[in-house]
């Protein structure tokens, strides 16, 4: 008999380290993905990010889960981490989580943030629900996200995420005013 798992269970089972602890001797996945198929994609990238990053160090996710239409995700160390493979993982997280601000959570077409009676969701016209949620002229895929100059000192940078490079772009924050 052929066993069917779904994408999830599928992901878990590839990259145990990343996911799998145990509690009084029983296995469970605390990060285990609860978000919609249309991320799914970006979900299996964040994990290959991820784990190509971590090698063998000990990191685990916490929780990556849909909330206010969009994508947190969160993840732990039980040791520290050089700051190249630390910040390697917040730009994966931050890639992830701007991926899926303009990506519909159904079906992984290009979306945008709707509000259906106060819960947020992004999605394509096709699974709209509500009404959108306007973004200022220029402000689309714009997102402050933290950037090392140097291997300890952070600084906040404005950048806009490509969907189609899958990557950030520096944006002038004077041309956001």
């Amino acid at each position: 008999m052929v066993e069917l798992i779904s994408w999830e269970q599928a992901l878990i089972r590839s990259h145990q380290k990343l996911f799998v602890r145990s509690f009084h001797g029983a296995p469970f996945a605390p990060g285990f993905p609860k978000c919609g198929p249309g991320w799914r994609r970006i979900v299996i990238k964040l994990v290959d990010r991820v784990s190509n990053a971590a090698a063998d160090y000990p990191v685990r996710f916490v929780q990556i889960s849909e909330k206010w239409g969009r994508l947190e995700i969160y993840w732990t160390a039980k040791v520290g981490l050089p700051q190249e493979v630390e910040h390697a993982i917040d730009e994966a997280v931050a890639l992830a989580e701007a991926a899926s601000v303009c990506t519909c959570s159904s079906c992984g077409a290009e979306g945008q943030l709707f509000s259906d009676y106060g819960c947020l969701v992004t999605a394509c016209v096709d699974h709209a629900r509500g009404t959108p949620v306007l973004t200022p002229l220029g402000f689309a895929n714009a997102h402050i996200v933290r950037e090392y100059v140097e291997t300890d000192i952070p600084i906040a940078r404005c950048r806009r995420y490509d969907r189609t490079l899958d990557a950030f772009v520096d944006v002038d924050p004077e041309a956001l005013l």
